[in-house]
C-alpha cells in the first residue's frame, strides 16, 4: 500500500483506494473523550487547562505513527472565549459585534497560496449568498516545529472565519441553524471545485456558542502547538477533549476528533446501518452527502446528530435514529431488530 510515498510527498491526502484487503468503508476509532466544566458557568482559563490535562493523561487511548511524534489526532471543544477573540481580531483590523451576534470557525485550508486565496472567496461568496456577513479571517498561530514528520507534511493552513449575524436572523438557535447551512454548502463547494488540494479543506467547527481547535496531532502537542490556548484571556466553563484512536484508519488532519455533540462515545461499529440513513437523498443538494463514505464513527454520529437537531429534532431522538448493532447480522431475530423505535 502506498502510505509512506503518500504522506511522504504531502501531496495526496485522500484515502487509498480499495486494494487487497483495505477498503476505506472500513475505517473505524476507538477513541478516548473528556470533560470538564463548571456547574455554576463561571468561566476561567483553569478550565481549559483541566481540559488539556485530562487529554495528556488519555494518551494511553491514542496511537503514535512510525516516527513516535505523529498522533492520530486530538482536540478540545470550549465556549466562545470573546474576550479573547476581540483583542485577537482588533489585531487583524476589525471589530466583533457582542458575543452570540457573531459565529468563529475553524477552517483547515490548502498550502499552496493560489488555492487557499480561491477557497476563502468561495467562503466569502457562500456566506453573503446565505444573507450573513464577513466580518474577517484571522491566520490562527501555530508552532509547526512540535508536529512530527507525517503530520507536518499533511499540516494545513489553519484559519479562523468570522461570521456576523444577519438581519434576517431571528434568534441564537436561527443562527446555529444557518450556521450549518453554510458550513455544509462551503463543503459542497470545495469537492466540486476541481482543485488539486481540494481534500485539504475543512471545517472543523462553525457556531455563535462554541470553537474548536484540533488536529493530527499527539495528546501532550495540543497546547504547544496552538498558542491560543496558553493566552490567559482564553476562558471557557468547559471544556470537551478527545483523543483519536484508530483502527484501519489511515490518520490525516481532518479525521482528527470530531468532537461530536453527543459526549458519549463507543466503539459504534454498527454506525453503518446509521450511514444508511444519512445518505438518504435530501431535497437540497447542497447538503448531500450529509455524512462521508468513510470516516471516523464519532464523525457519523456528529454529523447525523447536527442534521437531525437542525431540522427541529430533539437530541434525545437524533440518538433513536441509530439501529442497533444486530441489524448487521442476517440471523438476528425480529425482537432484536426492532430495538430502536422511528419518530416522525
Amino acid at each position: 500500500m502506498v502510505f509512506h510515498k503518500r504522506f511522504k510527498s504531502g501531496k495526496d491526502l485522500d484515502l487509498p483506494t480499495a486494494q487487497g484487503l483495505y477498503d476505506p468503508v472500513f475505517e473505524h476509532d476507538a477513541c478516548g473523550v473528556g470533560m470538564v466544566c463548571n456547574l455554576n458557568g463561571n468561566r476561567s482559563h483553569q478550565i481549559i487547562q483541566n481540559g488539556l490535562q485530562i487529554l495528556v493523561n488519555l494518551m494511553h487511548r491514542g496511537a503514535y505513527g512510525c516516527d513516535a511524534s505523529t498522533g492520530d489526532g486530538a482536540g478540545i471543544l470550549i465556549q466562545m472565549p470573546h474576550a479573547f477573540l476581540t483583542e485577537a481580531c482588533q489585531n487583524e483590523g476589525f471589530r466583533l459585534p457582542q458575543e452570540g451576534d457573531y459565529a468563529c470557525g475553524a477552517v483547515f485550508l490548502p498550502r499552496d497560496a493560489d488555492q487557499c486565496q480561491t477557497l476563502m472567496e468561495m467562503c466569502a461568496a457562500v456566506v453573503k449568498a446565505e444573507g450573513q456577513t464577513l466580518l474577517g479571517w484571522r491566520r490562527v498561530p501555530v508552532r509547526p516545529e512540535v508536529l512530527g514528520g507525517l503530520s507536518r507534511a499533511a499540516e494545513p493552513a489553519i484559519y479562523q472565519i468570522f461570521v456576523g449575524r444577519g438581519a434576517a436572523i431571528k434568534d441564537r438557535p436561527h443562527f446555529e441553524r444557518k450556521l450549518y447551512v453554510i458550513r455544509k454548502v462551503m463543503e459542497r463547494h470545495a469537492r466540486v471545485s476541481g482543485l488539486a488540494q481540494r481534500g485539504r479543506f475543512h471545517i472543523p467547527s462553525l457556531s455563535s456558542r462554541t470553537l474548536v481547535y484540533k488536529g493530527m496531532l499527539l495528546a501532550d502537542q495540543i497546547e504547544p502547538y496552538f498558542a491560543d490556548l496558553s493566552h490567559p484571556a482564553m476562558k471557557s466553563a468547559l471544556a470537551l477533549v478527545h483523543q483519536r484512536y484508530s483502527t484501519n484508519t489511515f490518520p490525516t488532519w481532518d479525521l482528527g476528533p470530531s468532537l461530536p455533540v453527543s459526549l458519549s462515545q463507543r466503539r459504534n461499529q454498527h454506525l453503518a446501518g446509521q450511514c444508511q440513513l444519512d445518505e438518504r437523498p435530501s431535497a437540497d443538494v447542497s447538503f448531500q452527502p450529509v455524512r462521508r463514505r468513510y470516516g471516523q464513527t464519532a464523525a457519523h454520529r456528529h454529523t447525523g446528530c447536527q442534521r437531525f437537531g437542525c431540522s427541529g429534532q430533539r437530541f434525545g431522538i437524533a440518538l433513536l435514529y441509530r439501529p442497533t448493532a444486530a441489524t448487521l447480522h442476517h440471523d438476528a431475530d425480529s425482537r432484536s431488530l426492532a430495538g430502536t423505535p422511528h419518530h416522525g
